[in-house]
């Protein structure tokens, strides 16, 4: 079985996805950072336009980073 995995105490763990219709086609991402307890800090979503689904997995990473650097 596949679960959420928690971070180490005092660590915050960034979980993020993209999504396509085709390839190249429609692309979206979204993520959400949780605190090692599994309390939601953050969430984000973004649309992307039409890309090949290489990129949108490297801007849902891009994004996520992002948040959790700020």
């Amino acid at each position: 079985m596949i679960s959420w995995q928690r971070p180490i105490q005092g660590f915050i763990k960034l979980n993020m996805d993209g999504s396509s219709i085709g390839t190249p086609g429609s692309i979206g991402f979204g993520g959400l950072l949780r605190d090692w307890k599994g309390n939601w800090v953050l969430r984000f979503s973004g649309f992307a336009g039409y890309s090949p689904s290489l990129l949108l997995e490297l801007l849902a990473l891009k994004h996520g980073l992002l948040i959790a650097w700020n």
